[in-house]
């Protein structure tokens, strides 16, 4: 029966260098000797602070009728000066009618200046004299604490405070700790009434997972475990993301690669976002594919991402995300397209003939048909001995023309096979000088549906005597 008393007084009563403050006034106890037999007394330290700018006394006393209080040197009441301290013995006498075992003795100090009371539970233990102080049964007693979320890079911390609820002195005492993520047994003494704290740091793995765990420790004394406690804390998750970007531009070509390393103890979402535009994505390809989006009138890539953990060894996943944007294919065709417009710049021909013909008019069945040359000199250069050689069908002939301005032809030549072919000559022909020459020709049968009239040719010397030739457009007549 004395041990649970114990047990339930000892959670109530204050520890040795318990102390009460009030804005004003601080009150501190220490114990002397609160082990003790009927007919003696327990004997206390009290420490008295005032704060206040006056002098204050105190009236120390009991709120139980069965403890008597007297204070040393002066038991009536207790002064203390302004702005100082006074330290007092507190003897506490326990009444013959009490009996035996732990109890918790109210003290109340009460301010005579204020009138305020402060009230403190002063420990104290009443032996029985029939039980040798060793004989007593063993009674430990443990508190924990132990904070609910956990870091795993910085560890956890246990605050252990064990005290022996009698006079007998316990030794090698054994405290186990024991949890899935550690564990630690280590031995100890505990005197007669004594407390003792102890605080542990248990290092974890920096990437221990997310989750609930649980911790028990127990106080074994010979074999036999007199206090249990259990608690439980819960592994915080972290992320920790690190993100890299990478660019290389050569030749019309960029490479844009951004990496992402998780190097936390959980799993990661995360959105990546770059900007593009319509023909930005005409050139480009990403990898993985990516999804288009538009924001606040923005056109982006975006990808979602979820990193996993680092593995137990200190290994992420590093994710790679990347953009290749290559011109080349079109700065090539560009480049071709420009080459091959100098080249037919260079080696275009510098003269050009077009021909044209049209139906003038019939006359009992005669149908004359009014042919223009073209020719024109379309570069810088003076073209020489220019000779254009035109050719009149079989089923029509040359007429010739006396009207005032027209260019003769300087020899015509008939052909069965190939009809009449007439000849021009220009001595030269300046730069960028056009002539058009123009003949008549008549058919000689009528024309029922059409006809088509041969190319003219026209040859020149260019650059050093050189002589070339071209040719003109066909002509093909549709009678109306």
């Amino acid at each position: 029966m004395a041990k649970r008393q114990f047990i339930i007084f000892s959670l109530l009563l204050i520890v040795l260098s318990g102390f009460v403050m009030a804005e004003t006034v601080e009150f501190d106890v220490q114990k002397i000797n609160t082990s003790i037999f009927k007919g003696e007394s327990a004997s206390y330290q009290l420490r008295i602070v005032n704060h206040q700018d006056f002098e204050d006394k105190f009236q120390v006393s009991s709120s139980s009728a069965r403890f008597v209080v007297i204070v040393q040197p002066r038991p009536e009441t207790v002064p203390v000066a302004p702005n100082s301290f006074e330290e007092y013995i507190v003897y506490v006498n326990p009444k013959a009618s009490i009996g035996t075992g732990p109890f918790g003795v109210p003290i109340k100090m009460k301010s005579l200046v204020s009138g305020d009371i402060y009230t403190m539970n002063f420990p104290i233990h009443i032996m029985d004299p029939d039980i040798p102080v060793g004989v007593y049964p063993p009674n430990p007693s443990l508190s924990v604490e132990i904070p609910e979320d956990v870091d795993p890079k910085e560890g956890i911390k246990l605050n252990l405070q064990l005290k022996n609820n009698n006079p007998r002195e316990l030794d090698e005492v054994a405290i186990a700790i024991e949890s899935d993520l550690f564990e630690k047994s280590y031995s100890t003494s505990l005197n007669g009434m004594e407390e003792k704290g102890n605080e542990i740091l248990f290092d974890l793995h920096p990437l221990e997972r997310p989750g609930k765990h649980s911790v028990t420790i127990k106080v074994i004394f010979e074999d036999k475990v007199y206090a249990e406690e259990t608690k439980y804390y819960e592994i915080i998750g972290y992320t920790d993301i690190a993100d890299d970007r990478f660019e290389d531009d050569l030749l019309f070509r960029s490479s844009r690669m951004f990496t992402f390393k998780n190097s936390g103890n959980m799993p990661e979402l995360i959105i990546q976002r770059v900007e593009t535009n319509w023909f930005r994505r005409i050139f480009s390809q990403t990898t993985p594919k990516a999804a288009t989006v538009n924001l606040d009138g923005k056109t982006l890539y975006e990808w979602k991402i979820n990193l996993p953990a680092q593995d137990m060894y200190g290994e992420a996943e590093v994710f790679e995300v990347k953009i290749v944007e290559n011109y080349r294919i079109p700065v090539i065709v560009l480049l071709v397209i420009i080459v091959l417009i100098i080249l037919y710049y260079i080696f275009r021909s510098p003269v050009i003939c077009e021909k044209d013909a049209q139906l003038s008019h019939s006359r009992e069945g005669v149908t004359q048909i009014k042919v223009k040359l073209f020719i024109k000199n379309r570069s810088r250069t003076k073209m020489q001995k220019v000779k254009i050689i035109d050719r009149v069908p079989a089923i029509a002939e040359f007429a010739k023309s006396d009207a005032i301005g027209t260019m003769h032809p300087s020899q015509i030549s008939k052909s069965a096979k190939k009809g009449t072919i007439v000849k021009y000559e220009m001595h030269t022909l300046e730069p960028f000088e056009e002539r058009i020459i123009t003949y008549h020709m008549k058919s000689k049968l009528k024309i029922i549906g059409g006809m088509n009239l041969k190319p003219a040719r026209v040859k020149f010397e260019a650059k050093k005597g050189k002589e070339r030739r071209i040719v003109s457009n066909d002509v093909k007549l549709r009678k109306k």
